[in-house]
């Protein structure tokens, strides 16, 4: 679901599903660049959920 809702936030959602695994890390390390000024606090949220390790994790996501 995380996945779904960073790739609706950059509208790429139609791109075919292994070119976006392919561009996984290149495509979060533009993200991470081109967006860090003009998210919002809750978008920052989100992705700070997105980006952390499994093992982290405090469970705030599943009442998401």
């Amino acid at each position: 679901m995380r996945d779904f809702l960073l790739f609706a936030r950059l509208k790429i959602s139609n791109y075919p599903l292994v070119h976006i695994k392919a561009k996984m890390m290149t495509l979060w390390r533009f993200v991470e660049y081109a967006t860090v000024k003009n998210l919002t606090k809750k978008e920052k949220l989100l992705l700070s959920f997105w980006e952390s390790p499994p093992l982290q994790e405090t469970g705030h996501r599943d009442s998401m």
